[in-house]
């Protein structure tokens, strides 16, 4: 018996007590799963409600994933291990309150159901349920920050070569008059999780077509090299688009974004995954089994169930943020106000300034990026600055006629980076939490000089500091 998720010395011999059913008395069994099935819908729809949407290209690119990468063979010898992987995903989700880990245990406890009604699931569809999660788009959006900045950068190197009238300034490629953000243009990049999905469903067409499954070290390579081809996309795009002056507003814009994705992504991966699965693939056989039924499974399922349900509702108003240990904030000049998620806002006639703590090195950010742009701001000219020998991000911000500066960092009352790396790593060393200092004003000048009080006040080190 092949091993599950857990050691051999805790798998029970399921093989011989299963029961193999016949048409007439396999029925009910396979009624009792829809049912639960049915009672997972019931738990998405009450527990997650707008954690996915069921209508986004990634969504729908992910269930065709999940369908494509079924490996077949209905034995049933690794649901205790399924079902195992998600009490260990709700015990994480009761000491780490992320919607992440009650969306992965709904998962691939359905994978437990599906695979006593339709054969097994593989590892490529648990990593399609992972890059459809709305952690996996943050993650792409968050550390796309700087791979625009590079892309920027080796556009306009690029461009200058040819034509020295290109200057670049941040994340704006600017020839005369005319300017291109590549915020707007760098779209593409946001194709990344599309890309893999891509590159998923191609992987389960080859496998089953060539009867053989890649290691996880050449899924590993695959998904690389893909990630690859989609930077490579990305800087195609983005030279196409400011030689030809495209702009966001033009039809032409995401007809050239599609071209160069199947050009340079879609492509070459048929390519690749072809060679590698067919060069370095093993055998494999994919096929329906007899479907076998163990009673004491479905009990373990119903029971499993009824577990989620209750996390699910105890949880709904739980939030990260909540469990924070926060001191008391003094900023002297500052109007200050305590808002939800354990943010502070301190604000002036002359700036604001935002205070929002992270957990810890797994916890997401309020990103100025999004926030701002959720309140209906677009982000121009983003780049670097060295300040006072503090590296920080530093934007403007434009609605209608309204325009703004605006600038962050990460701070922990003792080191200030602007690299998810960096604090990431840091908190993960020393289990500590970190803040986003986000500083807004009406002019760059008076934005600097905010900058420069509030680093004297240091209102970080007083947030953090348990109270």
């Amino acid at each position: 018996m092949r091993m599950g998720l857990l050691p051999s010395i805790f798998q029970p011999k399921i093989s011989a007590k299963m029961i193999a059913l016949s048409r007439t008395t396999i029925t009910p069994y396979r009624i009792i799963a829809m049912v639960i099935l049915l009672g997972y819908l019931v738990i998405i729809l009450v527990g997650l409600p707008t954690y996915i949407d069921p209508f986004s290209v990634n969504t729908v690119l992910g269930i065709t994933g999940i369908i494509f990468t079924w490996q077949g063979s209905a034995t049933g010898k690794r649901i205790f291990g399924w079902l195992a992987a998600a009490g260990v995903l709700l015990l994480l989700y009761c000491w780490i309150p992320s919607k992440f880990f009650l969306y992965i245990a709904i998962g691939i406890s359905v994978f437990s159901q599906t695979e006593m009604l339709a054969g097994r699931s593989g590892w490529l569809a648990i990593i399609c349920l992972i890059l459809i999660s709305p952690l996996c788009e943050y993650f792409s959006n968050v550390f796309g920050f700087p791979i625009r900045l590079q892309l920027t950068q080796m556009a306009g190197h690029i461009l200058s070569s040819i034509d020295n009238g290109y200057l670049t300034e941040g994340n704006v490629l600017r020839k005369g008059s005319a300017e291109f953000s590549i915020d707007t243009a760098c779209m593409g990049l946001h194709m990344l999780i599309s890309s893999l999905l891509s590159g998923m469903i191609l992987l389960g067409i080859y496998q089953r077509r060539l009867k053989r499954k890649l290691s996880p070290v050449f899924l590993t390579i695959t998904g690389l090299i893909i990630f690859i081809l989609n930077l490579f996309s990305n800087l195609i795009r983005i030279i196409s688009l400011v030689e030809f002056q495209v702009t966001p507003e033009n039809k032409m814009h995401s007809l050239i974004g599609l071209v160069c994705f199947l050009i340079y992504v879609l492509l070459p991966s048929v390519v690749l995954i072809k060679f590698l699965v067919s060069r370095f693939g093993r055998l494999y056989e994919w096929q329906i089994g007899k479907f076998e039924f163990n009673p004491k499974v479905i009990r373990i399922q119903v029971l499993l169930w009824i577990v989620i349900f209750l996390v699910m509702l105890a949880g709904r108003n739980r939030s990260v943020n909540s469990y924070l240990a926060t001191g008391t904030v003094k900023a002297p000049g500052y109007r200050i106000e305590n808002l939800s998620d354990a943010i502070v806002k301190l604000s002036t006639d002359r700036g604001l300034v935002y205070l929002k703590p992270i957990m810890g090195f797994y916890s997401s950010d309020h990103q100025p990026a999004m926030c701002w742009k959720g309140s209906g701001y677009e982000f121009k000219k983003l780049e670097t600055l060295n300040l006072d020998g503090q590296m920080i991000y530093t934007s403007c911000l434009e609605k209608g006629s309204d325009k703004l500066y605006t600038a962050w960092w990460y701070d922990n009352g003792k080191l200030q980076t602007i690299s998810q790396f960096d604090w990431r790593w840091e908190s993960f060393r020393h289990n500590s939490p970190w803040v986003l200092v986000n500083v807004t004003a009406d002019s760059r000048q008076e934005l600097l000089n905010q900058i420069r009080q509030i680093r004297r006040i240091n209102p970080s080190f007083m947030l953090l500091k348990p109270m």
